[in-house]
């Protein structure tokens, strides 16, 4: 059991860093809001609910190390539209928290709270509103995969994210 779990705790960020150079290595042609500028989060952000308000989709540059090893600080995600229902646990979202905007895992859902956690995060949680979430991060089925694995080792994963924050960018 103790070689099953040494495993996935050295296995899943192996796949999930792999994943992105395979994978998420490129930018959408099609999106009309690309922003990769660096700048206050809230301006930015704000900027990027507000075309996710109108129905359309942006990509966004990540910045930190708050999401890793799934998104690395440069790499671009792609944010659309939240839809009805479409709150799930273990899906990757846009949530502003009052003091600023996150995109983070959502790890609970409750009646009138969401709590949010950042990949590479050990404790800190964000709790929020479902209202005050606005846009989902396309992310495939072996990368939500290799998440609920992630999220399943939590109490482990402190160790391999040591190693991972000391050989990525910040």
């Amino acid at each position: 059991m103790i070689t099953i779990i040494v495993c996935l705790v050295l296995l899943i960020p192996a796949c999930a860093l792999g994943y992105h150079f395979l994978i998420n290595h490129h930018i959408l042609k099609s999106n009309k809001h690309p922003i990769r500028e660096i700048g206050n989060n809230r301006k930015i952000f704000s900027m990027v609910r507000d075309i996710l308000l109108q129905g359309e989709e942006v990509s966004v540059a990540v910045r930190g190390q708050s999401m890793l090893p799934f998104f690395l600080s440069g790499q671009t995600i792609h944010l659309r539209p939240l839809k009805d229902g479409e709150i799930k646990k273990g899906h990757v979202v846009l949530a502003d928290t009052g003091k600023n905007f996150v995109v983070h895992r959502i790890i609970k859902i409750e009646a009138e709270v969401v709590t949010l956690f950042g990949d590479g995060n050990i404790k800190a949680t964000e709790k929020v509103k479902p209202e005050m979430i606005y846009g989902i991060v396309k992310c495939s089925k072996a990368h939500l995969f290799l998440a609920r694995i992630w999220l399943w080792i939590r109490p482990l994963r402190r160790y391999p994210l040591w190693i991972i924050k000391r050989i990525t960018p910040k």
